[in-house]
This record gives structure tokens, sequence and C-alpha cells, in this order.
């Protein structure tokens, strides 16, 4: 049984058309592609996975984890607001949904947050006060279509039986025309 392993080869931004070109009509590695076209094996800007045909076996149990130290893209915790911070934007927030930016920092300092941090939570704020507001909004216009959908039927039948009303009546007269008549 056989799987696929990555594995990086560099390619710089000169030849990157010539790479695609390449590795699409070959089958082997990239660095076989790049040397096909022509290319030279210039300072790699990008690494690119190439695939390699291997037995389970050869492949072990990596999970590909390892040293993160080395990362670019290293991530800081993010941490929970507290509940009186909460508590407080909240209460900033009925009084104004909007921020002026001194009351942004005002509130910042006053809470041991990033000005950032205030900002965003705002507009994440009147993003989900947007949506409540739509749902409230829907629901209120789903009852009164909702009553009106009711009202509508019951004139359409009102008027079905009105109509009824006057075809006999209509019906009626005829007969009592023609019976008069006759």
């Amino acid at each position: 049984m056989s799987c696929l392993q990555i594995k990086s080869s560099p390619i710089s931004l000169n030849n990157l058309g010539s790479v695609c070109c390449a590795a699409s009509r070959s089958c082997g590695s990239l660095e076989d592609a790049l040397v096909g076209c022509g290319q030279k094996r210039g300072p790699a800007f990008y690494p690119a996975p190439t695939f390699e045909a291997t037995s389970a076996e050869e492949l072990g149990d990596d999970d590909g984890g390892g040293d993160d130290s080395m990362s670019p893209h290293v991530e800081s915790k993010k941490r929970r607001l507290t509940f009186d911070q909460v508590r407080s934007l909240n209460k900033n927030f009925e009084l104004e949904n909007k921020l002026e930016p001194e009351r942004k920092m005002q509130l910042a300092k006053e809470l041991g947050l990033q000005p950032r941090q205030v900002a965003v939570w705002f507009q994440n704020r009147r993003a989900r006060w947007k949506t409540k507001q739509l749902e409230r909004d829907y629901e209120v216009l789903s009852l009164e279509y909702n009553r009106l959908k009711t009202e509508l039927e019951a004139v359409v039948e009102e008027r079905q039986e009105l109509q009824a009303k006057v075809l006999i009546h209509h019906a009626c007269n005829l007969l009592k025309v023609l019976h008069h008549h006759s």
C-alpha cells in the first residue's frame, strides 16, 4: 500500500510560471520539472510541495508537528474578557452603540484593554444586535403576515358565499319569470 509524502523544493519568483507548466507535463519531481524547463535552481522564496509515493511503513507516526518555535505565525492565546469588563462594555453599548475615538481610548484605559479590543468588541456587539433586531423584525412581520393571510382567507370565503347567494337569487328570479310566462 502506498501513501503520499510531501517534501519541499524551492521555487523562485522567476520560474513560477514555468514550474507550473512543466509540473503539469511531468511525472517527476519538481526539481526535474525546473531543470526540464531550463530554469536555474536559484534562491528559494517559497517552498513548494512535491509528492513521492512511499510505503506506509516508511511514513511512521510523524504527525508533521515539528518544531513550531521557528514558525513566523506564532499566535498569542486569545484571552476572554472578564465578567466586569463585559458588563461595563454592555452598559456603554446601551448608552451609545458607536464609539468615538476618545471614548474608545477612555474605555480601554478603564478596562485594561487595548483600544483595538474595545473597537472589535463594539463591532461584534453591533453585528449581534443587528441580527437580533432582524429576528425581532422577522417575527413581527411573520405574525402580521399570518394575521393578514387569515383575514384574506375569511374575506375570500365570505365573497364566495355572497356570490353563491347572488347566483341563487338570480336563478330564483329567472325561474319566477319563466314560470310566470308559461
